[in-house]
């Protein structure tokens, strides 16, 4: 059975399967939404982002879809994603790119450039300035805990909300984006 290492615990998982299975398998909280076991991985939702790092040294990582990701052995992962977070974060804050890849603890630029899409849907700058620049399409449907908005650009998912009511979540989505087209 492979041994893998979550957030710097080491869990043994049941080989053939991917990290959202394995992540679930071990009772752990990963959310996703386009995933079904009868159904197999399609990836698109990237509700399901973890962080994969080369060995127990590497502390920068990389994105990785758990539902498209197979379990091997020795892999070192990270659920938290308390760096994109605390990246977003500070983007928002400072509305200054270099000083929020820094402040989140990346090492250089570049690793938050080539993950953007992944992280944020759109530049770096644009979701800084409130979505400046970018053109958003997004659809709300049913789900089975309440409504859901799901909205992306040419670059990637960049936002995802329940709730009760549309008009609620189209006024959500602006708000995280008003100047976006």
């Amino acid at each position: 059975m492979p041994q893998i290492t979550i957030d710097g615990k080491q869990y043994e998982v049941d080989a053939g399967v991917n990290l959202l299975e394995a992540v679930l398998g071990l009772g752990l909280d990963l959310p996703y939404f386009c995933w079904h076991p009868a159904m197999g991985s399609v990836g698109s939702c990237r509700q399901c982002a973890m962080l994969q790092f080369q060995n127990a040294e590497d502390d920068r990582g990389r994105l990785v879809m758990a539902c498209m990701t197979p379990v091997a052995d020795d892999m070192h992962l990270s659920l938290s994603g308390e760096r994109a977070q605390a990246f977003r974060a500070n983007l928002k804050a400072t509305m200054n790119v270099t000083d929020a890849i820094y402040a989140a603890g990346y090492g250089s630029p570049s690793r938050v450039y080539e993950q953007s899409g992944f992280l944020l849907g759109m530049s770096p700058a644009s979701y800084a300035k409130h979505g400046q620049g970018a053109a958003i399409s997004f659809d709300i449907v049913s789900s089975p805990i309440g409504r859901l908005l799901v909205a992306t650009t040419e670059v990637g998912l960049c936002f995802l909300a329940f709730g009760d009511s549309d008009a609620g979540l189209q006024a959500e989505l602006t708000n995280e984006f008003r100047s976006a087209a």
